[in-house]
């Protein structure tokens, strides 16, 4: 990968750099309910996609494929997926979604972990991973969170949260330190989104199209 510039001896590259920016208006947007999040989100998607796929991340690889997929999923559902094609408004998570939450979550880690584990004997032109399963769980959180933002479910932020104090280890340990920096600030992100949906679910009409 071409590098942008040298910071201290760590080669920032311009799909780091890239993924970065837009990612982080992407999510931004996210908090406000403003829909324009869902196509910045898709750029930051594909430069995320080239830069994972580079440094053996391949659970963050394939979940690219996935938010590109909700993205634009998210973005008619935020047009219309309310009462009658309307926009559509914050709700809340019940009881039994988060009950199949937690039971795919689980399961899928535990199958996307082994199979990440052994992707090497499947297709040994592809590098090994060192860290299947640390990749595997917070991209399966990702899933179900990614979900649950498409249809606005406010709990999706507790779910982002978990999700990203998990990736923020994990991008140190790949030393990906913006990366690493972004999903840290994806934190503060969502406790921001916390607070801002919290205040649409009293006044629904905050949504911005």
């Amino acid at each position: 990968m071409q590098t942008l510039v040298e910071i201290w001896n760590y080669p920032l590259t311009w799909f780091e750099f890239i993924a970065f920016i837009f990612n982080l208006v992407c999510v931004y947007l996210n908090t406000k309910e403003n829909v324009w999040a869902w196509p910045i989100g898709m750029v930051g998607i594909v430069f995320s996609m080239l830069l994972f796929f580079n440094f053996q991340l391949y659970g963050d690889f394939c979940l690219q494929f996935i938010f590109l997929g909700s993205s634009l999923y998210g973005w008619y559902e935020w047009l219309y997926g309310g009462e009658h094609k309307s926009i559509l408004h914050v709700s809340r998570a019940t009881p039994k979604l988060w009950v199949l939450a937690t039971g795919f979550i689980f399961i899928g880690w535990l199958l996307m972990g082994y199979f990440f584990a052994h992707i090497h004997d499947i297709w040994p032109g592809i590098p090994q991973t060192n860290v299947p399963y640390f990749d595997a769980l917070p991209t399966m959180m990702s899933v179900v969170a990614q979900m649950m933002l498409a249809r606005k479910i406010y709990e999706n932020w507790h779910l982002w949260i978990m999700a990203d104090v998990i990736y923020v280890t994990l991008f140190i340990v790949k030393e990906l330190y913006l990366t690493a920096l972004l999903y840290a600030l994806f934190i503060a992100l969502c406790i921001l989104g916390l607070r801002e949906w919290k205040k649409s679910m009293i006044s629904p009409a905050s949504a911005t199209a």
